[in-house]
C-alpha cells in the first residue's frame, strides 16, 4: 500500500511538472564561437554575445527575447549602409531573424530601435 502512495505522488508531480512547463519555450542560449548557425540573444537593451566570429556563409540568428519589439541593421546609423542586406524589420518578443553573412569583413551592427545597444560579426 505504502509503495503504490509513493508511486500516485511520483506521477503527480511528473503530471503538474509537465502541465505548469506546457507551452513554454526557453529562449536559446548565445553561440560565442563560430558555426553553421550562430545564435545573438536581445534582452535587457544588449546583445548577447554582442561580438560573434563566423565564416562567409554561416547564418546569425538573432533572437528578441526583450519586453519590446526591436529592429536590426547594419551600421552606421541612421543610414545603414555598411552591410545594407542586415535589415530585419521589426521583430516582436520571441520572434528571431537570420541572416547569412556571404563575405569576408567586420559587420557592425545595432537595434535601430535603440541605437546604443549594438555589436559587431566578424566573418572570416
Amino acid at each position: 500500500m505504502k509503495k503504490i502512495i509513493i508511486a500516485a505522488l511520483v506521477l503527480a508531480v511528473a503530471a503538474l511538472a509537465v502541465l505548469l512547463t506546457a507551452g513554454k519555450t526557453k529562449a536559446p542560449e548565445p553561440i560565442v564561437k563560430s558555426g553553421a548557425i550562430v545564435t545573438i540573444l536581445y534582452q535587457n537593451n544588449a546583445f548577447n554575445p554582442a561580438i560573434v566570429q563566423m565564416k562567409a556563409g554561416d547564418t546569425v540568428e538573432f533572437f528578441n527575447n526583450h519586453i519590446a519589439p526591436i529592429r536590426i541593421h547594419s551600421g552606421p546609423h541612421p543610414i545603414h549602409t555598411s552591410y545594407p542586406e542586415l535589415a530585419s524589420g521589426s521583430l516582436e518578443p520571441g520572434e528571431s531573424y537570420q541572416f547569412t553573412a556571404d563575405r569576408a569583413g567586420i559587420i557592425g551592427y545595432h537595434n535601430h530601435f535603440h541605437p546604443s545597444a549594438a555589436g559587431e560579426i566578424i566573418v572570416k
